[in-house]
């Protein structure tokens, strides 16, 4: 299991003030989990790649398009 560690709170925060710049926040932990994912430089796969749509920095894979 990855952590939330403070590389990825420092990244979180920057992406998180960008996106309050533009009036439009992503939920706090679906942003947790693409920091870790960014830090960690991985590939985020979700069932909903909308959910991460506002969040830049970050390679975005479907799970269901994976095991269709």
């Amino acid at each position: 299991m990855l952590a939330y560690d403070e590389p990825a709170a420092h990244w979180h925060g920057r992406e998180r003030a960008r996106q309050d710049e533009l009036c439009l926040p992503a939920p706090y932990m679906d942003g947790q989990i693409a920091a870790i994912a960014a830090v960690n430089d991985m590939v985020l796969v979700a069932v909903n790649v909308n959910d991460f749509a506002r969040i830049k920095g970050i390679a975005v894979e479907s799970w269901s398009e994976r095991h269709g």
